[in-house]
């Protein structure tokens, strides 16, 4: 081949690269990034051979993959359109990988859990009962936030019960106000079933008060004489006479 045919060659090419070139860009010009939403989560042993058993650093990887679901192409999407069910795999084996850490419950709690889909949000309130039963640091707030999501957004008494009870049982009066053995007693009282919540903070009196600060204390039999007792039950009341 002779200088003059290779140079042909190479000018030939050139314009077909950029006719291809050309044509690709006026076909991809108005496209964009398609979100496939939220991929399923790998197993716990997928986890550990992609980051060669560091739990750890998984953690950190899938914990910021996991706050930009929905985040593409300077474009975010709603979280009713989130598969909830891959959202909870992924917050469950988080939970796997590190389960004293704060970051993804807090994600369910504060971020997740503003979808309107109320059944999406019954699954994080699951999720929140399920992590906040760890006895790490204070994993008990997850249990007051899945009680309050249940109350206020689900309006769901029955469900907010459930977990006040768990929350109750969990309790530690070293490292937890005393509001969280009393929870019961609060949602009953809300449920309408006031003899109910009286027998909730009566057998705490009796049972617990050499735990509790006199201001719980206090608070408590405040509580039973002015919300829960009435009329001539109130004034008869022994404890109402103190």
């Amino acid at each position: 081949m002779t200088e003059k045919q290779l140079k042909i060659t190479i000018y030939t090419l050139f314009a077909i690269v950029l006719i291809a070139h050309t044509g690709a860009w006026k076909a991809l010009l108005y496209k964009q990034q398609e979100w496939l939403n939220v991929p399923p989560a790998p197993t716990l042993t997928q986890a550990n051979i992609q980051f060669l058993s560091d739990k750890q650093f998984a953690y950190r990887i899938y914990g910021l993959q996991i706050q930009n679901f929905g985040d593409t192409g300077g474009r975010t999407t709603a979280f009713k359109d989130y598969n909830y069910d891959h959202v909870i795999d992924w917050l469950r084996l988080e939970d796997n990988l590190d389960s004293k850490s704060s970051h993804i419950p807090f994600l369910a709690a504060y971020y997740f859990s503003s979808t309107q889909d109320l059944n999406q949000l019954r699954q994080i309130v699951e999720y929140l009962e399920y992590v906040g039963q760890r006895p790490y640091d204070e994993h008990w707030r997850w249990l007051v936030q899945a009680v309050f999501l249940s109350k206020t957004k689900l309006e769901d008494y029955q469900l907010a019960k459930q977990v006040a009870d768990t929350l109750a049982r969990v309790y530690r009066p070293e490292d937890m106000p005393a509001y969280a053995l009393q929870m019961p007693a609060f949602i009953e009282a809300d449920m309408g079933s006031k003899e109910a919540a009286y027998n909730i903070l009566m057998s705490i009196l009796k049972s617990s008060v050499s735990d509790l600060h006199p201001n719980e204390v206090n608070f408590m039999k405040d509580y039973i004489c002015n919300r829960i007792l009435e009329g001539e039950e109130r004034t008869k009341h022994p404890l109402c006479q103190e």
